[in-house]
């Protein structure tokens, strides 16, 4: 008999089928990969919606004036997914007999509490959520200071 020299038919099968496995399971962890990487995405782009409101009602209160910073609730479509950014203004008035801060019954108040709250779905349906509180006090920005005058928002 005749010495062969290169592979048979059924190695060359074997070989085909090992590296077809091993091609879907990298197929697979690459669209993992990708789906983690944007969730990561929308988590950073929530964040920046949060800041960006909480920003917002600053500047309100600044521009428009404190009693007109109030609750309320937007929607954004971004990446093709829906935030929902919702923000609740709660006013404070200080109680020195108790030494804190209490809700306010009367319109006025010395502080209004704002807690900003966003949610939205990631790429396998689970519901996420994100939230920010901050504070806005009445006062006043001061315009003029030791290097000059500034002009006004």
């Amino acid at each position: 008999m005749k010495q062969q020299s290169g592979f048979g038919l059924i190695e060359v099968m074997v070989a085909f089928v090992i590296l077809a496995l091993t091609a879907g399971s990298l197929l697979q962890l690459s669209k993992q990969y990708l789906s983690y990487s944007r969730d990561g995405r929308a988590q950073e782009v929530a964040l920046r919606l949060v800041e960006s409101k909480l920003d917002e009602l600053r500047h309100q209160q600044l521009s428009l004036g404190y009693n007109n910073v109030v609750s309320g609730s937007d929607t954004s479509r971004l990446m093709d997914i829906d935030f929902t950014v919702t923000w609740t203004v709660e006013a404070k008035a200080w109680n020195a007999a108790q030494g804190q801060w209490l809700a306010s019954a009367s319109g006025v108040s010395n502080k209004k509490d704002v807690k900003v709250s966003l949610s939205w779905q990631d790429s396998q349906g689970v519901l996420n959520t994100m939230a920010l509180e901050s504070a806005i006090t009445p006062i006043t920005p001061l315009y003029a200071g030791p290097f000059g005058e500034r002009y006004p928002l």
